[in-house]
């Protein structure tokens, strides 16, 4: 049986996703009780000279497991291996090291730059942590708020969408039937809010630069124009 929100729950459901994916918002959800989790970090670990493998996944393991019980207090902690794991495979995808990426260059860095190392893992350790839980939380929004939506609801939100951000759109988009894009429709709205954020980032280094004196003139019309660049789905 066919079943479709009204148009005014549309566009509330659409106004709640974009208030959840504020920056503001996932900054304050997401970034900084990691932020408190790191500062209220201390080793109760012994840290051998010079620092091996083994001693770097002891501390890099504690440093998840203290983030991830300051930050969801609630759940079901991390076991030791369980937390050595993660930091492992967060500090291979993402570590720059001095010489050498991954966990070998991590444990380089710490080997030779004894705390300035640590607190470079600690800072990739942070981020990737951050990272999980910004797609984690996104996942979630979506879910709730357009997933779980009937299929009739969902194309007509995605054809509010078209409709709302029609001059942000390439042509090509624009003129797609809603239903087409149905899938794409996350994407469309995350590409819609990082070009806001964007524009904020530009225009806040603009007042920055006009209370200091600095910076070029116009540079409001131009980041404009670098924002609105057109909208495109990924491709299906």
């Amino acid at each position: 049986m066919k079943c479709s929100k009204s148009k005014k729950e549309l566009e509330k459901i659409l106004d709640t996703i974009l208030t959840l994916l504020d920056g503001a918002v996932m900054r304050n959800v997401i970034e900084e009780p990691v932020d408190a989790a790191v500062s209220s970090f201390s080793l109760s670990v012994a840290v051998s000279d010079p620092i091996g493998n083994k001693e770097l996944l002891a501390v890099a393991g504690e440093f998840v497991a203290h983030v991830h019980e300051y930050v969801l207090p609630l759940d079901r902690g991390l076991d030791r291996n369980q937390a050595r794991g993660r930091a492992l495979r967060m500090l291979e995808s993402s570590y720059q090291g001095m010489y050498v990426n991954g966990y070998e260059g991590a444990l380089r860095d710490v080997a030779k730059y004894r705390t300035a190392g640590l607190r470079t893992v600690f800072a990739t350790l942070a981020e990737g942590i951050k990272e999980d839980r910004r797609q984690q939380y996104v996942a979630r929004v979506f879910k709730i708020h357009f997933a779980e939506l009937d299929w009739y609801s969902r194309r007509d939100l995605t054809m509010l969408i078209l409709k709302r951000w029609k001059r942000l759109l390439d042509p090509d988009t624009a003129q797609r039937p809603p239903e087409e894009l149905i899938q794409a429709c996350p994407q469309l709205v995350l590409s819609y809010v990082a070009s806001g954020e964007t524009l904020r980032q530009m225009l806040g280094t603009r007042r920055r630069q006009k209370r200091t004196g600095t910076g070029p003139e116009g540079f409001e019309s131009r980041a404009c124009r670098e924002i609105e660049q057109p909208i495109q789905p990924p491709l299906l």
